[in-house]
């Protein structure tokens, strides 16, 4: 594939704000809304999270509601429309914290689990967890959650270690598997509660993550092997109908200079699902769109944008997430705790201080 990688830059000027403000006023509106940034933590800091909105910002927010950390570190989140949910681990042992949203006050902690790896909340019913196998001959599951009382409704087999859950249309969930053996998807029917297909990714290896573009196409992250720039790293896309042999459409786009992005949680979507960004050695976008539009040396058509340019142009961010309310961009510097705003064009506009390894950014 030619000119996988082509440098549009965009020019632009750098404004670089500092925020540091705390609010005191939560509880007193009828809804918390806006940015939240999810941070990981580490061994000496619990995960957190962090709450921007209308230039005023909170460390802590779980923390300042509850009068007490969250426990352990933050390995996932998902928001529903009422409630968000935290994977917080300690060791191999980990418990899904349950918040209300509109106040963030805690309303219950799981049942401790051993090896999970992911949570995404599907509808006020239910919350979907993975855990990973306990050796390399065990497999890992796919657990059904009931949403009201975080108690195991279900448990589904996926492979040895899933890494990363994604869903769609209320009727379909897709489980990304990294073992040897075992280096692709599976999809699993809700309704059925069964894996109804498994999708085997050829060439490239370790599928991280996923997104789900507008026509319902799976869009995977795979970020390959060995010392970075990392080999047999790309993006793969498979189709969500299937042929008359029940073959689901595979197409392997690897990136030809090599991975440096840090794989999970390196890529997403814009509000609605037409537009796909990714990390790599910079931010880069491409509308869905132009997937089958076949030139005469049968690309695909797909033009790859650098989103920001001048100083962030090369920059390997851990994420990089659209807010649903105004369309700009929170990028994550985990090492540094910090995120990057820029604005829905990629200029950037403000720096922001928050916790400990921040991951990614969730918006209400």
């Amino acid at each position: 594939m030619k000119n996988f990688f082509p440098s549009i830059l965009l020019v632009f000027c750098v404004i670089s704000v500092s925020c540091s403000i705390n609010n005191s006023n939560y509880g007193k509106e009828t809804s918390i809304v806006g940015t939240f940034v999810m941070n990981q933590g580490s061994g000496s800091a619990n995960g957190s999270v962090t709450h921007y909105h209308a230039d005023t910002l909170t460390n802590e927010l779980f923390n300042e509601i509850n009068d007490r950390p969250l426990t352990g570190e933050m390995l996932a989140a998902s928001f529903g429309s009422e409630k968000g949910y935290f994977l917080m681990s300690e060791g191999n042992s980990s418990v899904i914290e349950k918040v209300n949203l509109d106040d963030f006050k805690s309303e219950m902690t799981s049942a401790s689990v051993a090896n999970a790896t992911d949570v995404v909340c599907v509808s006020d019913t239910f919350v979907y967890a993975t855990i990973a196998g306990a050796d390399e001959m065990t497999s890992g599951e796919l657990l059904k959650i009931d949403a009201t009382t975080l108690s195991i409704k279900e448990t589904i087999k996926v492979g040895i270690n899933p890494t990363k859950i994604a869903y769609d249309k209320g009727k379909l969930v897709y489980v990304a598997n990294t073992s040897d053996l075992e280096n692709g998807i599976m999809i699993v029917d809700l309704v059925r509660n069964q894996t109804i297909d498994t999708v085997k990714i050829e060439t490239l290896v370790n599928p991280v993550d996923m997104v789900i573009d507008v026509h319902s196409n799976l869009w995977v992250l795979c970020e390959g092997e060995g010392e970075s720039p990392k080999s047999n790293a790309g993006l793969v896309r498979i189709s969500y109908t299937a042929n008359d042999e029940g073959e689901r459409d595979v197409t392997n786009l690897p990136f030809d200079g090599g991975y440096y992005g840090k794989g999970r949680r390196g890529i997403s979507t814009s509000l609605g699902g037409g537009t796909v960004y990714y990390i790599n050695k910079g931010a880069y976008s491409f509308n869905v769109n132009d997937f089958d539009k076949l030139d005469a040396d049968n690309d695909y058509g797909l033009n790859f944008k650098k989103v920001f340019g001048q100083d962030y142009a090369d920059v390997v961010f851990d994420a990089v997430d659209v807010s649903s309310r105004n369309g700009m961009f929170y990028s994550t510097l985990s090492e540094e705790s910090k995120v990057i705003v820029f604005d829905s064009f990629g200029i950037m506009e403000e720096e922001i201080e928050v916790g400990t390894k921040p991951r990614n950014c969730l918006f209400r």
